[in-house]
């Protein structure tokens, strides 16, 4: 699921916040990667900019501990996502938690990522959740991306460009 999820979002291009600016971002993704300011490891990081990154939580089961890990992952991140498998039940409860604490919810089968709930926005970051997120940013600058786009070429995924016509 986690190397799926990571696929789709390194080939999918993202509108900037500025209505000038018509060249679309390219994410930057990284998958596993450990955050000890908060005791907790991200299954996969979308970096878009410095100012716009999505934490997407994975679990096939225990629908019950990813709510506080997604939570804690929306301290730092501009967005926090939780990714089930489609075949896992989960309760209103988990639902109504998502809605209240602005968290996303996709469901996936192979080969099929579905958006059920839009991620809020995580504004208003308190000079901690800062401190926080500049250190990832200082990871993830040190760290490879596991795949950066459909434009590049990456060690641990075999990305090929889609359009291979030649003029």
């Amino acid at each position: 699921m986690q190397s799926e999820l990571a696929q789709l979002m390194a080939d999918k291009e993202f509108r900037p916040s500025s209505p000038y600016d018509w060249n679309w971002i390219t994410p930057k993704v990284y998958r596993e990667v450990s955050i000890p300011n908060i005791g907790r490891r991200s299954d996969l990081i979308v970096h878009i900019t410095d100012r716009k990154i999505i934490n997407i939580e994975c679990k096939l089961e225990d629908y019950g501990e990813v709510i506080y890990q997604a939570k804690d992952h929306a301290y730092w991140a501009n967005y926090s996502y939780i990714c089930f498998w489609a075949d896992t039940y989960l309760p209103n409860d988990i639902i109504r938690k998502c809605l209240s604490l602005g968290l996303g919810l996709i469901i996936w089968r192979p080969g099929h990522f579905i958006e059920v709930l839009q991620a809020k926005h995580q504004k208003g970051k308190d000079t901690g959740a800062k401190a926080i997120r500049k250190e990832i940013l200082k990871t993830l600058k040190k760290k490879d991306a596991i795949s950066t786009g459909k434009k590049e070429q990456s060690g641990q995924l075999n990305l090929t460009p889609q359009n291979n016509k030649t003029k």
